[in-house]
């Protein structure tokens, strides 16, 4: 497979009269750039370029020209009852005052007064829509893990019911009340008097 790639790119050095053995280290540069490309992507990207270049295109040409002839990989989604659609698993953290944080493991958790709760990702889901993040070099990323039990008791995915005890968290730990003033009638009112 390396000697069919090594041949396509010959093919482009000597297509343009220039030799790959003199110009090794373009040449090498234009073989470990391309060295994850399929040989039959390579060859009709080569043959583009050979048609339609009057010199030896730039190493950035011949990727653009690969990147035309690579077929997009297809992923399929399906409805899970821990992630939803999305492949991502979450758990929410308390982000203390004192710039320390900690993760919430349960409903019992004693809320923290100025703090902010939010979600994170914690690793991908084990279903099919957490395969496409099984090679992604982020290590919580290609995590396979499952959300912690407390988050799958509803209806709802456990990302989004993540988000809403989150909020109700934040809701609690900030003594949120809401405005008795209602800002819009107060500009309302101001206009009427003028």
């Amino acid at each position: 497979m390396v000697l069919d790639k090594l041949e396509i790119l010959k093919d482009l050095f000597y297509g343009f009269g220039r030799d790959p053995h003199v110009n090794k280290g373009i040449f090498d540069h234009y073989l470990s750039k391309t060295s994850d490309t399929e040989p039959w992507v390579l060859k009709k990207a080569v043959q583009e370029l050979l048609a339609g270049c009057q010199s030896l295109p730039r190493i950035n040409d011949l990727l653009n020209s690969i990147k035309r002839f690579t077929p997009v990989a297809e992923h399929t989604t399906e409805n899970c009852p821990k992630c939803g659609k999305d492949g991502l698993i979450y758990s929410i953290y308390c982000l203390k005052p004192d710039g320390t944080r900690m993760e919430v493991y349960n409903l019992d958790h004693k809320v923290i007064t100025g703090a902010h709760y939010t979600t994170m990702i914690i690793g991908r889901c084990k279903c099919i829509n957490g395969d496409q993040y099984a090679q992604v070099s982020h290590g919580s990323l290609s995590r396979a893990v499952e959300p912690l039990s407390y988050l799958l008791n509803s209806k709802w995915d456990s990302a989004f019911e993540a988000s809403v005890i989150a909020k109700r968290l934040n809701k609690m730990a900030n003594d949120f009340k809401p405005p008795t003033e209602k800002p819009m009638e107060k500009q309302l009112n101001k206009y009427d008097k003028s």
